[in-house]
């Protein structure tokens, strides 16, 4: 067990997961809950954040597609803030994004989504744009275009390291 991220091989987290990205928000709600109440609580988010930071958004969507609109956007905008004052630079990733889509600001969530991608870091791309709010930007263009520069800096990665390996072949 890892006292600073919660990871825990084999713990509930990743099966919590899998339950997000195929839309079972009872699932989800109720693996979060157990493991980490304190999303769930207005009072306690801030232990929540400081959990898992990047867990809110998926936690504040769950809560608003479960009719807990209320809660749900107070924890997105509050994750959001929480981001911006402890990752500077953007350094957040893709998960205000999707408090941008919780709360209804595609527009905020592609400009998000464009700046990581300008930054080079994406990782864990695959599995945020596979996450049920993306499905209404799946048609957007500007959404294309930055799975399109990711498709592109996976291709360069490989290239380099395919060159890499028959260079010390």
């Amino acid at each position: 067990f890892d006292q600073k991220t919660g990871y825990q091989p084999g713990g509930k987290f990743p099966l919590a997961t899998v339950h997000m990205l195929e839309a079972d928000q009872a699932a989800f709600r109720d693996i979060i809950q157990e493991i980490m109440p304190a999303y769930y609580d207005s009072k306690t988010f801030q232990e929540g954040l400081e959990w898992r930071p990047w867990i809110g958004c998926n936690v504040a969507w769950s809560m608003v597609q479960a009719g807990d609109e209320d809660m749900g956007f107070d924890l997105a905008r509050q994750t959001i803030e929480y981001m911006l004052n402890n990752f500077p630079g953007g350094d957040e990733g893709f998960s205000s994004a999707l408090c941008y889509m919780v709360q209804d600001q595609p527009e905020q969530a592609l400009l998000q989504i464009e700046n990581v991608v300008e930054t080079g870091k994406v990782s864990g791309w695959w599995r945020e744009f596979k996450h049920p709010a993306y499905q209404m930007l799946q048609y957007d263009k500007r959404f294309g275009s930055a799975q399109a520069a990711i498709q592109s800096m996976i291709a360069t990665q490989r290239e380099n390291l395919l060159q890499l390996e028959q260079e010390n072949e």
